[in-house]
């Protein structure tokens, strides 16, 4: 089924998809000044590593996430934590890519890392 927008609707809808955008952004960024110096909760890890709850919730029962080994975490009582540390050194161990449509694999160390 296709839909044929007039001009106007079409301004109207990416106004919307703006302003949701804005909001999201906005939301995620206050998240991130909330985080606490060391340890994170889920929500706070997924956000300050670019995935989603849930992803991060299957990680710790399949030991995954993107296809990779999953970061640590802690389990105390009830809580699961994250640390900092260990999600950077996760993030750290990533493979990192360069370039647009025919992204390369980069060949450099981070922080001892090779990529």
């Amino acid at each position: 089924m296709e839909v044929t927008l007039s001009d106007e609707d079409r301004k109207s809808v990416a106004a919307l998809i703006a302003e949701q955008v804005k909001e999201d952004v906005a939301f995620t960024v206050a998240r991130m000044h909330k985080l606490k110096p060391r340890g994170m909760t889920e929500v706070d890890a997924a956000v300050y590593i670019g995935t989603t709850e849930g992803a991060l919730r299957k990680s710790r029962s399949t030991g995954l996430l993107g296809g990779v080994n999953a970061p640590s975490w802690i389990k105390l009582k009830t809580k699961v934590i994250y640390l900092k540390e260990d999600l950077d050194s996760w993030l750290d161990g990533q493979v990192k890519y360069i370039g647009g449509s025919g992204a390369e694999r980069c060949d450099f160390t981070v922080k001892g890392v090779r990529a």
